[in-house]
Protein backbone atom coordinates (compact mmCIF):
# COMPACT_ATOMS: atom_id res chain seq x y z
CA UNK A 1 0.00 0.00 0.00
CA UNK A 2 1.61 3.35 -1.11
CA UNK A 3 0.66 6.39 1.13
CA UNK A 4 1.96 9.88 0.31
CA UNK A 5 2.06 12.92 2.50
CA UNK A 6 0.58 16.03 1.01
CA UNK A 7 2.48 18.99 1.31
CA UNK A 8 -0.50 21.21 0.65
CA UNK A 9 -3.19 19.49 2.88
CA UNK A 10 -5.85 21.96 1.42
CA UNK A 11 -5.84 22.25 -2.03
CA UNK A 12 -8.67 24.94 -4.09
CA UNK A 13 -11.29 23.43 -5.87
CA UNK A 14 -10.45 26.15 -8.82
CA UNK A 15 -6.88 24.61 -9.45
CA UNK A 16 -8.11 21.23 -10.56
CA UNK A 17 -12.15 21.65 -11.20
CA UNK A 18 -13.33 23.68 -13.74
CA UNK A 19 -16.91 23.94 -15.58
CA UNK A 20 -17.29 25.62 -18.91
CA UNK A 21 -20.99 25.81 -19.16
CA UNK A 22 -22.65 25.88 -22.49
CA UNK A 23 -26.46 27.69 -22.02
CA UNK A 24 -29.65 27.00 -24.32
CA UNK A 25 -28.84 29.02 -27.82
CA UNK A 26 -31.55 31.70 -26.25
CA UNK A 27 -29.39 33.19 -24.05
CA UNK A 28 -26.95 34.12 -26.81
CA UNK A 29 -29.75 34.61 -29.81
CA UNK A 30 -30.82 37.93 -30.81
CA UNK A 31 -33.90 37.06 -29.27
CA UNK A 32 -33.25 38.15 -26.20
CA UNK A 33 -31.35 41.56 -27.27
CA UNK A 34 -32.91 45.12 -27.09
CA UNK A 35 -33.20 45.08 -31.03
CA UNK A 36 -35.36 42.37 -30.63
CA UNK A 37 -37.56 43.24 -27.71
CA UNK A 38 -38.23 46.86 -29.31
CA UNK A 39 -39.53 45.14 -32.08
CA UNK A 40 -42.08 42.90 -30.41
CA UNK A 41 -44.11 46.08 -29.41
CA UNK A 42 -45.56 48.34 -32.07
CA UNK A 43 -45.66 52.14 -31.54
CA UNK A 44 -48.22 53.47 -33.66
CA UNK A 45 -50.67 51.46 -30.81
CA UNK A 46 -53.75 54.26 -31.57
CA UNK A 47 -56.79 53.60 -33.78
CA UNK A 48 -57.32 49.85 -33.23
CA UNK A 49 -58.09 47.34 -30.01
CA UNK A 50 -55.32 45.20 -28.39
CA UNK A 51 -55.99 41.61 -27.81
CA UNK A 52 -54.09 40.11 -24.93
CA UNK A 53 -52.96 37.65 -27.06
CA UNK A 54 -51.60 39.65 -29.83
CA UNK A 55 -47.76 39.54 -30.30
CA UNK A 56 -47.59 43.14 -30.11
CA UNK A 57 -49.32 42.80 -26.58
CA UNK A 58 -47.42 40.27 -25.18
CA UNK A 59 -44.35 39.52 -26.81
CA UNK A 60 -42.13 42.37 -25.45
CA UNK A 61 -43.36 40.81 -21.79
CA UNK A 62 -42.82 37.58 -22.64
CA UNK A 63 -38.83 37.96 -24.59
CA UNK A 64 -38.10 40.64 -22.25
CA UNK A 65 -38.42 38.02 -19.00
CA UNK A 66 -37.12 35.02 -21.62
CA UNK A 67 -33.85 37.54 -21.31
CA UNK A 68 -34.17 38.03 -17.50
CA UNK A 69 -34.49 34.33 -17.02
CA UNK A 70 -31.07 33.98 -18.69
CA UNK A 71 -29.33 36.70 -17.56
CA UNK A 72 -30.45 35.45 -13.67
CA UNK A 73 -29.26 32.02 -14.41
CA UNK A 74 -25.75 33.73 -15.60
CA UNK A 75 -25.55 35.60 -12.73
CA UNK A 76 -25.92 33.28 -10.17
CA UNK A 77 -23.64 30.25 -11.86
CA UNK A 78 -20.86 32.84 -12.21
CA UNK A 79 -21.43 33.81 -8.63
CA UNK A 80 -21.53 30.76 -7.80
CA UNK A 81 -18.49 29.37 -9.25
CA UNK A 82 -15.99 32.15 -8.02
CA UNK A 83 -17.18 31.09 -4.30
CA UNK A 84 -16.92 27.72 -5.45
CA UNK A 85 -13.38 27.81 -6.80
CA UNK A 86 -12.08 29.26 -3.81
CA UNK A 87 -13.12 26.47 -1.45
CA UNK A 88 -10.83 23.66 -0.44
CA UNK A 89 -10.09 19.90 -0.71
CA UNK A 90 -8.87 19.02 2.28
CA UNK A 91 -6.71 15.63 2.62
CA UNK A 92 -3.48 15.31 4.26
CA UNK A 93 -2.68 11.87 1.85
CA UNK A 94 -2.47 12.14 -2.09
CA UNK A 95 -5.56 10.89 -3.44
CA UNK A 96 -5.32 8.51 -6.51
CA UNK A 97 -6.78 9.50 -9.57
CA UNK A 98 -9.61 5.97 -8.97
CA UNK A 99 -10.43 8.16 -5.57
CA UNK A 100 -10.21 11.61 -6.90
CA UNK A 101 -12.26 11.16 -10.34
CA UNK A 102 -15.64 9.98 -8.12
CA UNK A 103 -15.14 12.80 -5.07
CA UNK A 104 -14.82 15.02 -7.28
CA UNK A 105 -17.98 14.14 -9.27
CA UNK A 106 -19.97 14.21 -6.13
CA UNK A 107 -18.36 17.28 -5.37
CA UNK A 108 -19.38 18.74 -8.96
CA UNK A 109 -22.79 17.17 -8.97
CA UNK A 110 -23.56 19.12 -5.15
CA UNK A 111 -22.63 22.34 -6.66
CA UNK A 112 -24.58 21.80 -9.51
CA UNK A 113 -27.84 21.17 -7.35
CA UNK A 114 -27.14 24.04 -4.60
CA UNK A 115 -26.70 26.53 -7.66
CA UNK A 116 -29.86 25.09 -9.27
CA UNK A 117 -31.84 25.65 -6.29
CA UNK A 118 -30.67 29.05 -5.32
CA UNK A 119 -32.13 30.00 -8.93
CA UNK A 120 -35.78 28.27 -8.08
CA UNK A 121 -35.15 30.04 -4.63
CA UNK A 122 -35.12 33.51 -6.39
CA UNK A 123 -37.74 32.75 -9.00
CA UNK A 124 -40.20 31.35 -6.65
CA UNK A 125 -40.11 34.81 -4.41
CA UNK A 126 -40.73 36.57 -7.75
CA UNK A 127 -43.64 34.78 -8.12
CA UNK A 128 -45.42 35.19 -4.85
CA UNK A 129 -44.47 38.63 -4.93
CA UNK A 130 -46.30 38.78 -8.22
CA UNK A 131 -49.43 37.55 -7.10
CA UNK A 132 -49.15 39.74 -3.57
CA UNK A 133 -48.86 42.85 -6.85
CA UNK A 134 -52.19 41.61 -8.51
CA UNK A 135 -53.64 44.84 -8.84
CA UNK A 136 -50.76 45.59 -11.64
CA UNK A 137 -50.21 42.64 -12.94
CA UNK A 138 -51.39 41.57 -17.10
CA UNK A 139 -53.77 39.02 -15.89
CA UNK A 140 -56.26 41.22 -13.58
CA UNK A 141 -55.88 44.72 -15.52
CA UNK A 142 -55.20 45.80 -19.55
CA UNK A 143 -55.79 48.75 -21.30
CA UNK A 144 -58.11 48.42 -25.24
CA UNK A 145 -57.66 51.88 -27.14
CA UNK A 146 -60.98 52.05 -29.07
CA UNK A 147 -61.55 54.22 -32.23
CA UNK A 148 -64.36 56.77 -32.22
CA UNK A 149 -66.41 58.16 -35.36
CA UNK A 150 -64.70 61.72 -34.92
CA UNK A 151 -61.46 60.28 -35.14
CA UNK A 152 -60.60 61.14 -31.21
CA UNK A 153 -58.94 58.28 -29.16
CA UNK A 154 -59.89 57.35 -25.51
CA UNK A 155 -58.30 54.79 -23.41
CA UNK A 156 -60.71 52.82 -21.07
CA UNK A 157 -59.18 51.05 -18.37
CA UNK A 158 -61.17 48.56 -16.98
CA UNK A 159 -59.95 45.72 -14.07
CA UNK A 160 -61.51 42.23 -15.41
CA UNK A 161 -59.85 38.57 -14.93
CA UNK A 162 -58.63 36.86 -18.47
CA UNK A 163 -60.54 34.11 -19.91
CA UNK A 164 -59.70 31.62 -22.23
CA UNK A 165 -62.07 28.15 -22.86
CA UNK A 166 -63.27 28.71 -19.33
CA UNK A 167 -60.66 28.98 -17.55
CA UNK A 168 -60.49 32.71 -15.55
CA UNK A 169 -57.69 33.79 -14.09
CA UNK A 170 -59.38 34.77 -11.01
CA UNK A 171 -60.04 31.05 -9.94
CA UNK A 172 -56.61 29.38 -12.02
CA UNK A 173 -53.24 31.27 -12.39
CA UNK A 174 -52.24 28.28 -14.91
CA UNK A 175 -54.72 29.89 -17.88
CA UNK A 176 -52.98 30.49 -21.02
CA UNK A 177 -54.21 30.53 -25.06
CA UNK A 178 -51.57 30.86 -27.90
CA UNK A 179 -50.16 33.99 -28.53
CA UNK A 180 -50.68 35.37 -32.39
CA UNK A 181 -50.79 37.85 -35.20
CA UNK A 182 -53.83 39.97 -35.31
CA UNK A 183 -55.36 42.84 -37.98
CA UNK A 184 -54.79 45.80 -37.09
CA UNK A 185 -56.58 48.19 -39.01
CA UNK A 186 -59.84 47.49 -36.82
CA UNK A 187 -61.35 44.85 -34.62
CA UNK A 188 -58.81 42.33 -33.14
CA UNK A 189 -58.98 39.14 -35.59
CA UNK A 190 -56.68 36.61 -35.81
CA UNK A 191 -54.17 36.03 -38.67
CA UNK A 192 -52.75 32.67 -37.00
CA UNK A 193 -50.88 31.54 -33.85
CA UNK A 194 -47.40 31.04 -32.76
CA UNK A 195 -47.09 27.25 -32.12
CA UNK A 196 -46.86 27.08 -28.01
CA UNK A 197 -45.79 30.53 -26.99
CA UNK A 198 -48.22 31.20 -24.63
CA UNK A 199 -49.85 34.34 -22.79
CA UNK A 200 -51.36 33.81 -19.58
CA UNK A 201 -52.07 35.12 -16.38
CA UNK A 202 -48.78 36.22 -15.17
CA UNK A 203 -45.77 36.37 -17.93
CA UNK A 204 -43.69 34.19 -16.09
CA UNK A 205 -46.23 31.53 -15.59
CA UNK A 206 -46.27 31.54 -19.29
CA UNK A 207 -43.37 31.80 -20.13
CA UNK A 208 -42.47 28.83 -17.82
CA UNK A 209 -45.50 27.01 -20.04
CA UNK A 210 -43.87 28.18 -23.26
CA UNK A 211 -41.22 26.24 -25.90
CA UNK A 212 -39.45 27.88 -28.09
CA UNK A 213 -39.55 25.81 -30.50
CA UNK A 214 -40.75 28.31 -33.25
CA UNK A 215 -37.51 29.62 -33.09
CA UNK A 216 -36.03 26.57 -34.08
CA UNK A 217 -38.38 26.69 -36.91
CA UNK A 218 -37.38 28.32 -40.43
CA UNK A 219 -41.11 28.90 -41.60
CA UNK A 220 -42.73 29.58 -38.43
CA UNK A 221 -40.07 32.25 -38.17
CA UNK A 222 -40.12 33.38 -41.58
CA UNK A 223 -44.11 34.30 -41.03
CA UNK A 224 -43.14 36.01 -37.60
CA UNK A 225 -40.45 38.13 -39.45
CA UNK A 226 -43.09 39.30 -42.45
CA UNK A 227 -45.46 40.45 -39.66
CA UNK A 228 -42.56 42.40 -37.61
CA UNK A 229 -41.20 43.68 -40.76
CA UNK A 230 -44.71 45.36 -41.41
CA UNK A 231 -43.40 47.38 -38.17
CA UNK A 232 -40.33 47.61 -38.00
CA UNK A 233 -37.12 45.79 -40.05
CA UNK A 234 -35.35 43.06 -38.11
CA UNK A 235 -33.55 40.13 -39.87
CA UNK A 236 -33.14 37.12 -37.10
CA UNK A 237 -31.93 33.55 -37.78
CA UNK A 238 -33.53 30.26 -36.50
CA UNK A 239 -31.80 28.96 -33.48
CA UNK A 240 -29.55 25.72 -34.09
CA UNK A 241 -30.45 22.45 -31.74
CA UNK A 242 -27.20 21.44 -30.48
CA UNK A 243 -25.98 17.54 -30.24
CA UNK A 244 -27.73 15.61 -26.90
CA UNK A 245 -28.97 19.39 -25.94
CA UNK A 246 -32.09 20.42 -25.26
CA UNK A 247 -35.08 19.51 -27.42
CA UNK A 248 -36.69 22.59 -29.88
CA UNK A 249 -39.75 21.41 -27.67
CA UNK A 250 -38.77 21.54 -24.37
CA UNK A 251 -40.65 23.44 -22.06
CA UNK A 252 -38.96 26.29 -20.79
CA UNK A 253 -39.18 25.60 -17.34
CA UNK A 254 -37.82 22.49 -17.71
CA UNK A 255 -34.84 24.14 -19.10
CA UNK A 256 -34.88 26.91 -16.29
CA UNK A 257 -35.06 23.51 -13.87
CA UNK A 258 -31.30 23.37 -15.41
CA UNK A 259 -30.10 26.55 -14.88
CA UNK A 260 -30.41 27.06 -18.38
CA UNK A 261 -27.03 25.09 -18.90
CA UNK A 262 -26.57 22.57 -21.71
CA UNK A 263 -23.48 20.92 -20.81
CA UNK A 264 -21.67 21.58 -17.99
CA UNK A 265 -18.24 20.77 -19.47
CA UNK A 266 -16.58 19.30 -15.99
CA UNK A 267 -13.07 19.18 -16.27
CA UNK A 268 -11.35 17.35 -13.64
CA UNK A 269 -7.36 18.00 -14.04
CA UNK A 270 -5.51 15.40 -11.69
CA UNK A 271 -1.97 16.38 -12.78
CA UNK A 272 -2.62 19.76 -11.72
CA UNK A 273 -3.92 18.46 -8.13
CA UNK A 274 -0.94 16.05 -7.71
CA UNK A 275 1.13 19.37 -8.39
CA UNK A 276 -0.94 21.06 -5.80
CA UNK A 277 -0.49 18.52 -3.06
CA UNK A 278 3.37 17.95 -3.54
CA UNK A 279 4.07 14.86 -1.75
CA UNK A 280 6.68 15.22 0.86
CA UNK A 281 7.69 11.77 0.96
CA UNK A 282 5.89 8.54 0.18
CA UNK A 283 5.74 4.77 2.19
CA UNK A 284 5.00 1.61 0.76
CA UNK A 285 3.72 -1.35 2.92
CA UNK A 286 2.41 -4.43 2.19
CA UNK A 287 -0.58 -6.18 4.16
CA UNK A 288 -0.93 -9.94 4.73
CA UNK A 289 -3.58 -12.04 6.34
CA UNK A 290 -2.39 -15.12 7.91
CA UNK A 291 -4.71 -18.05 8.39
CA UNK A 292 -3.96 -21.28 10.10
CA UNK A 293 -3.10 -23.45 6.92
CA UNK A 294 -0.33 -20.87 5.95
CA UNK A 295 1.00 -20.50 9.28
CA UNK A 296 1.15 -24.55 9.68
CA UNK A 297 3.15 -24.85 5.91
CA UNK A 298 5.08 -22.14 7.21
CA UNK A 299 6.63 -23.75 10.32
CA UNK A 300 6.52 -27.08 8.77
CA UNK A 301 8.48 -25.61 6.20
CA UNK A 302 10.94 -24.11 8.79
CA UNK A 303 11.25 -27.27 9.97
CA UNK A 304 12.00 -28.98 7.12
CA UNK A 305 14.13 -26.22 6.01
CA UNK A 306 15.95 -26.51 9.42
CA UNK A 307 15.99 -30.46 9.60
CA UNK A 308 18.06 -30.54 6.01
CA UNK A 309 20.58 -27.98 7.75
CA UNK A 310 21.07 -29.97 10.43
CA UNK A 311 21.91 -33.12 8.15
CA UNK A 312 24.58 -30.80 6.02
CA UNK A 313 25.96 -29.47 9.21
CA UNK A 314 25.92 -32.29 12.11
CA UNK A 315 28.10 -35.06 10.34
CA UNK A 316 30.62 -31.69 9.62
CA UNK A 317 30.61 -30.90 13.46
CA UNK A 318 30.96 -34.67 14.68
CA UNK A 319 33.61 -35.51 12.47
CA UNK A 320 35.44 -32.09 13.81
CA UNK A 321 34.98 -33.19 16.97
CA UNK A 322 36.20 -37.12 16.57
CA UNK A 323 39.27 -35.53 14.60
CA UNK A 324 40.13 -33.45 17.79
CA UNK A 325 39.48 -36.32 20.28
CA UNK A 326 41.93 -38.33 17.92
CA UNK A 327 44.75 -35.87 17.64
CA UNK A 328 44.70 -34.92 21.34
CA UNK A 329 45.08 -38.60 22.12
CA UNK A 330 47.88 -39.16 19.49
CA UNK A 331 49.74 -36.06 21.13
CA UNK A 332 49.00 -37.62 25.00
CA UNK A 333 50.71 -40.36 23.99
CA UNK A 334 53.79 -39.45 22.25
CA UNK A 335 54.46 -37.22 25.60
CA UNK A 336 54.47 -40.39 27.89
CA UNK A 337 57.18 -41.95 25.46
Amino acid sequence: MLQCECSEIAIPYGSFLSLSPEYHPVCSSPFITDTWLQVTRRDDNLGFAYDPEDFFYAGFGFFNTLASLCSLAQTILNNSLHVFNRNRLVSGQVLFKDELIPRSLVILDTFKTNTINKLKRDLSLIQSHTRNMLSISQGITFTRIYEQVNRDMYNELFSVPLEWDDCSCALNDQCKALMGFYWNNGPPLLKFTIPNLFVGCFTLQAVYQSSLDCLFNQTCLNAAQNEIRSERPINVSVLQARPNGFLPTTPINEIVDTLMVERWGENIQYDRYYEQCSPTQCLYSLKYRMNALYIFTTIAGSIGGLIVALKLIVPFVVKSIRHAVRLKAKTNTTTRK
